[in-house]
């Protein structure tokens, strides 16, 4: 059994006094190969349910962000860890990951 998580990543954590972030475009790594959660319907795009997640939390915060396609999720760790990349907005594990 699958089990996905959204991860609302302690935005608050990232804001000024006046709720928005001084002048900081988030890069956000995601892959295309999860549907429905990121996929793409073209090779430029990723939708999906956690880009809209994403989208209503980035809106509502007036949070500057942009999205990028990884080849690969171990490439969007690997961009996280060495600050190419700021977050991935999911995460999933299933038994065999554990």
């Amino acid at each position: 059994m699958k089990v996905f998580i959204l991860i609302n990543l302690l935005v608050l954590s990232l804001f000024s006094q006046n709720n928005k972030i001084d002048n900081q475009v988030l890069k956000i790594g995601l892959t295309n190969t999860w549907p429905p959660f990121n996929y793409s319907k073209n090779s430029n795009n990723i939708e999906g349910i956690a880009v809209d997640y994403w989208n209503i939390i980035k809106n509502k915060s007036k949070i500057d962000s942009k999205i990028i396609k990884a080849e690969s999720f171990s490439k969007v760790l690997e961009s996280i860890n060495s600050n190419e990349y700021n977050m991935t907005i999911n995460l999933a594990y299933t038994k065999k990951k554990i």
